[in-house]
């Protein structure tokens, strides 16, 4: 048997292995872990928790759906760059000029 239930475990995507470990060793292994933070799961079992319960967003790579390119306009006239990225978090796109 492990025992964590007096330990101030913040249960958050960090610790959803753990929670897997525990759902799938059910059978073989005993725990008392239980939450205390956030809030909202405090006092509940560690193994009850899944991703599902909780907002866990995994980086993804920054991804260009429309890459800049060169644009030919004349002085005096409005040009426009389009650019679009994709990613986690989401890239924001900044135009620089003379540094």
């Amino acid at each position: 048997m492990i025992r964590l239930d007096l330990n101030p475990l913040r249960c958050d995507c960090d610790m959803l292995w753990l929670a897997e470990k525990l759902r799938q060793s059910q059978s073989r292994i005993q725990a008392a872990a239980t939450c205390r933070q956030p809030r909202r799961f405090q006092g509940r079992a560690l193994s009850s928790i899944t991703s599902s319960n909780l907002e866990c967003v995994s980086e993804t790579p920054l991804r260009f759906t429309v890459e800049p390119s060169d644009v030919s306009v004349s002085l005096g006239n409005t040009v426009f760059f389009p650019c679009r990225a994709s990613g986690t978090p989401t890239p924001n796109i900044v135009w620089l000029h003379n540094e």
